[in-house]
């Protein structure tokens, strides 16, 4: 058991060092990349782990610092799949991620304040589903996304040509509350359409005045 836990400290370290060393190795580091691999999921731990109370939220209430097995975590993505994926811990569907989302998902992806429930919901869903191999949920997820940049698109040219017949069947209260719902991943989307779309204006514009 003492090997065991030293096992798992060892590895919590060299996993730390290993995301540091990607995150910040270079001047490109993402800082939405790191946020989203802060993300908490819930892990039951495999085994019980002696010195590794510091896992736990009120690891100051544990004796002998101890977390025992079967006592659920609530871990950061970049450490939850490491432990994961070396049998250390179990992980269960965080409550973004329940049958409920699931078929509202299903119902109406678009009408879904995604986030508010997570900025990276995307990106979590992902990563977390691929962990499982939940197919069937998976394809919910992209289905979800491919209706919502579909919706994406046509706001894109509502903010952009406002004047247009496309436009005017987004120029109401319902496109407002779904432009509140974007994730981070749709944000920067939404900002590089308009990146493009003025771009494109200007060498329009310059090639007229020439």
């Amino acid at each position: 058991m003492a090997e065991e836990s030293l096992d798992l400290i060892e590895e919590f370290i060299k996993t730390r060092d290993e995301l540091q060393k990607r995150s910040f190795s270079s001047v490109d580091w993402d800082v939405d990349y790191i946020l989203m691999n802060e993300t908490l999921l819930p892990c039951r731990m495999a085994l019980s782990q002696k010195e590794c109370a510091f896992m736990c939220m009120d690891s100051q209430l544990k004796e002998n610092n101890e977390i025992l097995a079967g006592e659920i975590l609530q871990l950061p993505i970049w450490l939850a799949r490491e432990l994961y994926s070396r049998g250390f811990v179990g992980i269960d569907y965080p409550d973004f991620l329940s049958s409920k989302m699931s078929n509202a998902l299903r119902t109406d992806p678009c009408s879904v304040d995604l986030n508010n429930i997570s900025p990276y919901f995307f990106q979590v869903s992902v990563i977390f589903l691929g962990l499982l191999q939940d197919e069937l949920f998976l394809k919910v997820i992209l289905e979800s996304f491919r209706s919502r940049l579909e919706k994406l698109f046509l706001v894109s040219i509502y903010l952009h040509l406002p004047n247009s017949s496309e436009s005017s069947k987004m120029n109401n209260d319902h496109t407002q509350v779904f432009l509140k719902s974007l994730t981070s991943i749709e944000k920067d989307m939404l900002e590089e359409s308009s990146i493009s779309y003025f771009q494109s204006a200007n060498a329009l514009y310059c090639r007229r005045v020439k």
